[in-house]
């Protein structure tokens, strides 16, 4: 039995191949993709182009790219679970800390996925239409939370982190987000620093739940 051997592939080879068949889908568009070219290469007063830079990404740049990508939909799905769960208290357990029930419920996902009327109006609950604006802002969703039902967002453990590490990785994730996603600087993500991330977010889901189920009765 004649041995089998396998050739590996150049990275540059892949890169290239990769980047010629994006470049063909994004020109079947009717986009120059020499024009744009040329434009990054004569910036508005000779001044450098800080575009692939600060968006952390680049085909020099596969790999933090595809980290980058992913810690944004993970805090991505984190942040919406937040808000799910907070649109859920405030439509079944309304009342908040004065809340003094025994019977367990389960939300149910219509709440979660309701869309707005033509208006912007919601209806489960009618609140959530005032609300929702002020809880996507992370600072100010922490404080709906605390204020109305004594809930701190953040998991009270996780790995060896002190409780005030904790709080503050909380908030600098989401700082991080804000600088992929809105490419204010360069960001690099390793694979590890995901892996943490995505296990915060876990920790956090688990946190909610069982916070919602112990205190308000409230499966989520």
């Amino acid at each position: 039995m004649q041995p089998i051997y396998y050739r590996r592939m150049p990275e540059e080879t892949l890169v290239l191949s990769f980047s010629k068949s994006i470049s063909d889908v994004i020109a079947s568009y009717g986009v120059d993709m020499d024009a744009v070219a040329d434009a990054a290469r004569h910036c508005r007063f000779d001044e450098p182009d800080v575009g692939p830079d600060r968006s952390s990404s680049g085909w020099d740049q596969l790999p933090n790219f595809t980290c980058s990508s992913a810690m944004i939909r993970v805090l991505g799905a984190m942040e919406q679970y937040e808000l799910d769960v907070l649109k859920a208290l405030l439509y079944y357990r309304p009342a908040g800390t004065q809340y003094e029930g025994l019977d367990v419920i389960d939300a149910e996902l219509a709440v979660a996925i309701e869309m707005p009327d033509p208006n912007g109006r919601y209806k489960m609950p009618a609140l959530w239409s005032w609300l929702k604006k002020s809880a996507e802002n992370t600072t100010e969703r922490r404080k709906i939370y605390k204020a109305v039902f004594g809930i701190e967002c953040f998991p009270k453990t996780f790995g060896n982190m002190r409780p005030s590490e904790i709080k503050s990785y909380y908030q600098d994730i989401y700082e991080l987000r804000n600088a992929l996603a809105h490419g204010r600087s360069f960001v690099q993500i390793s694979l590890r620093e995901y892996c943490k991330a995505e296990a915060f977010a876990l920790a956090l889901v688990e946190h909610l739940s069982s916070t919602c189920l112990e205190k308000y009765k409230l499966g989520v």
